[in-house]
């Protein structure tokens, strides 16, 4: 059960990446920009999505 859950985690992320890239690749900016990775990373320990810190609190 475990298994698939993190399964279904990844594919949502697998997505949400591919959604990014494509929005990215029309606006003509870099594909990674600054806090991507940090972003992805407290989206994954449960922490949320949210770019703006203080819309958690």
């Amino acid at each position: 059960m475990r298994r698939r859950l993190l399964h279904g985690e990844l594919d949502i992320v697998r997505a949400e990446m591919v959604r990014r890239l494509r929005d990215k690749s029309k606006g003509g900016g870099g594909i990674v920009q600054d806090g991507d990775v940090a972003a992805l990373t407290e989206i994954l320990r449960g922490r949320g999505g949210s770019e703006d810190p203080q819309e958690e609190e």
